[in-house]
């Protein structure tokens, strides 16, 4: 469950995949004891639930057993491949907080279930599970104040707040009023400042300890957002809830990096990386080096699909002294790379 492909082609992929359903356990199935109730249903409302849940953008839906023993090999494939989740990151080339690869485990235990009899394990009565952010409201929500006919798959939408006073923003959390046909969602404090970058696997997002965003009095804030085409009339109102911090701290910047070398000309903390190119399928590489000639892996994109493009937000920010330098690779002309990051004083 890796990089994602397009909706349209992602569906067909699994329609063609699943048209067979999983054959029943013979006797050379090798029995695992992996269950989809005690190990398998975890992982994918963990890891696939955001996209393949009910009401969703994606399909197959994967949170009933039958459900996930029809897609069974679809399962296994999509795994083994790395195809999902989408992450278009190369391992090991820094390190993301909002990295929902499978682990080796996970892996492990799909694969085994499918392989060992696609046992259905003790099935509980449904019980409510609190969202990411049922316990922490956000302290501001803006939303355009009526519904919107979805008539095209790209919409901006600008919130105007009407607070008196500048604020300092940590966290932020986006919530889509469709979530079936919401896919993607670029959300910009105006004039340029990137408060970042929602997928439906995005949780609510808070910024580093000690860093913040300003959201000057009564600004305006841009909501790009990118739909799945409507097979019948829809509407959409989705929402942006802002977290506020008491205490401003660093104030996070953006720099928009080039193909080829950039010299920071003052020292920063790097917090996260949102990459575009001007082709699907194509990559970028991003490596810092410091004066003393260490080294900083600090992002690699490969195959990278626009409809899933994100910022990639480091696990802890990269500290770059003033003379560090930034190398952005590329065989595509048009990359370019968002790179937010904060002062250190």
């Amino acid at each position: 469950m890796r990089r994602m492909v397009g909706v349209g082609a992602m569906t067909a992929m699994f329609v063609s995949i699943v048209s067979v359903v999983a054959p029943p356990p013979t006797a050379h199935t090798r029995i695992t004891g992996v269950t989809w109730s005690d190990h398998v249903k975890p992982i994918l409302d963990r890891r696939c639930a955001a996209c393949h849940g009910e009401g969703r953008s994606a399909r197959p839906v994967l949170d009933t057993l039958r459900a996930a023993v029809d897609a069974s090999r679809a399962i296994k494939r999509s795994a083994l491949l790395r195809l999902m989740p989408p992450w278009s990151a190369a391992s090991g080339f820094g390190a993301f907080e909002n990295d929902h690869t499978l682990t080796s485990y996970e892996l492990d235990v799909l694969v085994s279930w499918v392989d060992g009899g696609l046992l259905p394990g003790r099935i509980p009565p449904a019980a409510h599970v609190a969202a990411a952010g049922d316990l922490h409201p956000p302290d501001l929500v803006l939303d355009t104040g009526r519904d919107t006919t979805v008539d095209a798959t790209r919409r901006t939408y600008r919130l105007t707040t009407s607070l008196p006073n500048a604020r300092s923003i940590r966290g932020w959390r986006f919530e889509p009023g469709n979530r079936a046909l919401v896919r993607r969602a670029r959300i910009v404090i105006e004039p340029a400042t990137l408060l970042g970058v929602w997928l439906p696997d995005e949780e609510p997002v808070f910024l580093p300890e000690g860093v913040s965003a300003q959201l000057p009095a009564r600004a305006s804030v841009r909501v790009d957002v990118e739909y799945v085409e409507p097979l019948t009339e829809a509407v959409d109102r989705s929402r942006l809830g802002l977290y506020f911090s008491d205490r401003p701290g660093r104030t996070l910047r953006q720099l928009t990096l080039r193909r080829g070398a950039t010299t920071m000309r003052q020292d920063v903390r790097v917090t996260s990386l949102t990459p575009a190119l001007g082709t699907a399928g194509q990559s970028v590489r991003v490596v810092a080096t410091r004066p003393d000639q260490s080294v900083e892996p600090l992002l690699w994109v490969r195959d990278f699909d626009p409809q899933f493009a994100r910022s990639y937000r480091l696990q802890q920010p990269v500290r770059l002294p003033i003379g560090s330098r930034i190398d952005v690779w590329s065989f595509d002309a048009a990359a370019s790379v968002e790179m937010s990051y904060a002062g250190t004083n």
